[in-house]
């Protein structure tokens, strides 16, 4: 399955400079949104949207063509 995500603020850093925070990945179906936060090994306090809605549960299944954004949060957001 293949799917986008993108980075922002300094978890940019994770991907190389010219990718500007974006990526598409190509994972088996079974591939959480979890799996895709030790893959990019993401750390701190961020927030997900998941197809631009906020996903607090990061247990939830990719699907086909979903666009995951990661983002520091102005205050709050979940810890890994």
């Amino acid at each position: 399955m293949k799917f986008k995500v993108i980075l922002y603020s300094t978890l940019r850093d994770k991907l190389p400079p010219e990718n500007n925070g974006r990526i598409e990945l190509e994972l088996p179906d079974s591939y959480t949104i979890s799996d895709v936060i030790k893959l990019l090994d993401l750390s701190g306090v961020f927030i997900c949207a998941a197809n631009g809605q906020i996903e607090r549960n990061t247990k939830r299944l990719i699907r086909e063509k979903d666009e995951l954004r990661f983002f520091r949060p102005g205050s709050g957001g979940c810890s890994t």
